[in-house]
C-alpha cells in the first residue's frame, strides 16, 4: 500500500510518500525507494506494484535519454510518458487502473507536474486551479488533509516549495496517526527547485525531513493548545425555545 502526495508551488514542485511495503502474506515493512529521481531531471513516484514501479520507472529513464526530448511540449512528453506506459503494461496484460504514479520535470525554466491518473493511466498536469494531489491507498485521507491546509494556508492561490514541504510532511504525519492499512513512515520527499539553473531533482535527507517533521509537530501542538487558551472561548447561542 502507498500514499504519494504532489504540490505543484509557485517557485517548484514537491512529491512525497510514505515508505511501507505490503507483502501478499499481509506483513508490513518499509521500502525505502518509493520516491526517485532520473538523471537529476525527473522525480518519479509510483502507486501499485513494485515490479510495475519499476517497468514505469524504465519507460521514464528511456525518455529521458531521448536526445530531442527539450524540443517536446509538456502536454507531448505526458502523452509519451502514458502512451509508452500503456503500450509497455499490455505486453502482460496489466489492467490499467492497476496503476498511478506523479512525475515532476523541468521545462524551460519553470517545473512541471504530471499525475499519470490511476483509472486509465491519462496524462493531467497540476496547474494554479488545480495544484495538489494524493495517490494510492490513503488518498481518501490525504485529499481532505490538503483540502484542510488550502483552506488554512493557501486559499486560492498555490504555495511555495518551503509552504509545499510543510504541507506534505503535516498530511503525510497525520494520515500516519489516522492508520490507513498499510501506509506507514519515515517520510520520502524530494523537490524541484525553480531557483537552481539548472533545474535539478534533489532528494531530501533524514535530517532535513526530520526538522520539516518538527515544524510540523510544533504546528499541530499550536492546534492544541489553541482549545486551551482562553481567548479560544466561543460563546454558542441557546437555541430559541
Amino acid at each position: 500500500m502507498t500514499l504519494v502526495v504532489g504540490i505543484k508551488c509557485t517557485d517548484g514542485v514537491v512529491i512525497a510518500s510514505d515508505s511501507a511495503m505490503t507483502f501478499y502474506s499481509g506483513l508490513v515493512q518499509n521500502y525505502s525507494s518509493k520516491v526517485q529521481t532520473i538523471d537529476n531531471d525527473f522525480i518519479v513516484a509510483c502507486t501499485g506494484e513494485i515490479g510495475l514501479s519499476q517497468r514505469f520507472i524504465e519507460v521514464v529513464n528511456r525518455i529521458s535519454g531521448m536526445g530531442d526530448f527539450a524540443k517536446l511540449s509538456p502536454l507531448e512528453i505526458g502523452k509519451f510518458i502514458t502512451a509508452s506506459t500503456i503500450n509497455d503494461f499490455n505486453e502482460t496484460n496489466v489492467p490499467l487502473d492497476s496503476f498511478a504514479a506523479l512525475v515532476a520535470f523541468p521545462f524551460m525554466g519553470r517545473t512541471e507536474l504530471l499525475e499519470i491518473q490511476q483509472n486509465n493511466l491519462q496524462p493531467e498536469f497540476k496547474d494554479r486551479a488545480n495544484w495538489y494531489t494524493a495517490l494510492g491507498s490513503g488518498y481518501e485521507v490525504a485529499l481532505p488533509l490538503l483540502g484542510f491546509v488550502r483552506n488554512i494556508f493557501w486559499g486560492d492561490c498555490p504555495p511555495n516549495r518551503q509552504e509545499g514541504i510543510f504541507a506534505a510532511v503535516l498530511v503525510l504525519e497525520l494520515a500516519f496517526s489516522m492508520h490507513p492499512y498499510g501506509v506507514a513512515g519515515p517520510i520520502q520527499m524530494a523537490t524541484l527547485t525553480q531557483e537552481d539553473n539548472p533545474i535539478k531533482a534533489t532528494l531530501l535527507t533524514k535530517e532535513e525531513l526530520e526538522e520539516h517533521r518538527v515544524v510540523a509537530e510544533n504546528a499541530m501542538e499550536h492546534f492544541r493548545s489553541f482549545s486551551h487558551s482562553p481567548d479560544s472561548t466561543v460563546s454558542i447561542p441557546e437555541p430559541e425555545s
